[in-house]
């Protein structure tokens, strides 16, 4: 498809098909999207289009070109006008000047001039493309510098952050965004071990990441050790609910692997909307004594093996002496969430509900749904592997919503999983594809219903998330050799 998109104006229509047709535009890079005879129609699209070119006559019934193009570069600045016209007075030509057209034609027009004049304005389009793109690629390594100085402790204070953001020519917009700290996981190489992707080159590698995608999130890489990569989210801060936090997720890792040509772990580390708090605490907990990591291990080993009330014990003991500081024990709490999920088990629903929550906490609450959270954490990890987390919380979902339209998508997504990943470990760790599952909870749901004689036969297959009565049908025959109505009249004969 061609690269630039043009308009014609001309309010004779013999002129105008003339134009149209006079040689194939897509061999010169030009698409004529559009056509017109009056200046408002033409005024209207230029308004709520993006245009490359304007090619218009001069005149136009009571209206000109000049102004056309005036108005509507106001919402096209990078617009190119060529004009064109019978007549060759000055004030035309003295205006084309002040409104930077690229050329003024005058009628009668040869095809090989209007050709040649297309070919230079071509060129010029494609020298503006490139810079463009370069300004771009400046400005995408300036924010990556920006951004990892600040979780390198060289820049501590917003004056020093806007003092430098001014210097470089670009708003950072420090106040009006939200930041996740991630952690990406490589666990087959590590990305230190990447070829393609090395120490040298990671951050080519996460520029790359960004702009091949079409989500309304920019990564930046802030640190890399070993297998782990940390990587900093800038988001606009409606995007930081724990349903749309679990959804970015999901999509993170997916995007990632489609780009980068590998497979990921992402969890969420920390997320804060001030950007200078969040670098400092990053720094902190990579700053770790050997006593906090041991306490964070002990807390660990009470949660996995069952031993709630021991690890409430002596987070308590802990956090209380931090009660009268709120700021210190929320970076604590963080802290602990950081080590106990480190490696260990997915970003499920109740962890991210919590940290959303956490800036808006006084230290009582703090303290006490933490707690709670220790007590969520015990009793799921204690009888769950890691392996079985995401197929206990599917299973969970399929189960809560069997009446409603299920997706594998929409399940994949309840775990923060990518579609593709989980169908492919759904079946390695079940030995069963995800939508024969589905079929067969369905299907015994469906037993269960119909040996409840006070349910209607005509509302079984709703109530299974069905909304095609003769498929339902189909299915619970081949699963069972009978109608529903054979199935219920023999379960009852039974009784």
């Amino acid at each position: 498809m061609s690269k630039y998109r043009m308009i014609i104006v001309d309010d004779e229509h013999f002129n105008r098909m003339q134009l149209i047709n006079l040689f194939d535009w897509s061999q010169l890079d030009f698409q004529i999207v559009n056509h017109f005879a009056s200046y408002d129609d033409a005024a209207a699209y230029l308004a709520h289009n993006r245009v490359d070119v304007l090619f218009t006559d001069i005149r136009l019934g009571n209206h000109n070109g000049i102004d056309l193009a005036r108005e509507a570069r106001k919402v096209n600045p990078d617009m190119e006008t060529v004009l064109i016209s019978a007549f060759s007075e000055f004030d035309y030509a003295r205006n084309a000047i002040t409104i930077e057209a690229f050329d003024y034609l005058l009628k009668p027009v040869l095809p090989d001039k209007i050709r040649n004049c297309f070919l230079r304005l071509h060129k010029k389009l494609e020298s503006k493309r490139l810079m463009k793109e370069e300004m771009c690629e400046y400005s995408t390594l300036v924010r990556h510098s920006f951004y990892s100085d600040i979780f390198a402790g060289m820049i501590t204070t917003m004056e020093e952050a806007e003092c430098l953001a001014r210097e470089n020519h670009f708003d950072p917009e420090l106040k009006k965004h939200g930041y996740l700290l991630l952690q990406l996981n490589d666990d087959e190489k590590g990305f230190k071990n990447r070829p393609l992707y090395g120490h040298d080159s990671i951050t080519t590698m996460i520029r790359h990441f960004s702009n091949s995608t079409d989500n309304p999130y920019t990564v930046y890489a802030v640190s890399m050790e070993g297998q782990q990569l940390y990587l900093l989210a800038v988001i606009s801060l409606s995007e930081l609910s724990a349903q749309k936090l679990s959804t970015f997720l999901t999509h993170l890792c997916s995007d990632f692997k489609l780009v980068c040509g590998f497979s990921i772990r992402c969890c969420l580390v920390d997320k804060d909307t001030n950007l200078l708090s969040l670098a400092q605490r990053f720094r902190e907990k990579r700053m770790q004594t050997p006593a906090v990591d041991h306490f964070i291990a002990k807390i660990k080993e009470y949660i996995k093996s069952g031993e709630a009330d021991s690890a409430i014990h002596l987070f308590r003991n802990s956090a209380q002496k931090l009660e009268q500081n709120p700021p210190s024990l929320r970076s604590f709490i963080r802290t602990l969430l950081d080590g106990i999920t480190e490696n260990e088990s997915p970003s499920f629903s109740p962890i991210l509900t919590y940290t959303s929550r956490l800036d808006e906490m006084e230290s009582e609450e703090m303290i006490q749904a933490f707690c709670l959270l220790i007590s969520q954490m015990s009793s799921e990890m204690s009888v769950l592997s890691y392996n079985e987390y995401y197929i206990f919380y599917a299973k969970k979902y399929v189960a809560d919503h069997i009446s409603e339209d299920i997706s594998l998508e929409k399940v994949a997504e309840s775990v923060a999983l990518s579609p593709a990943y989980f169908s492919r470990y759904f079946r390695e760790l079940t030995g069963t594809r995800f939508i024969d599952y589905l079929c067969q909870v369905r299907v015994e749901r469906a037993k269960e219903l119909l040996r409840q004689p006070d349910i209607k036969l005509s509302d079984v297959y709703q109530l299974v998330g069905y909304h095609s009565r003769s498929r339902f049908y189909s299915l619970f025959f081949d699963k069972t050799g009978m109608t529903p109505h054979e199935y219920r009249k023999a379960h009852l004969n039974e009784n």
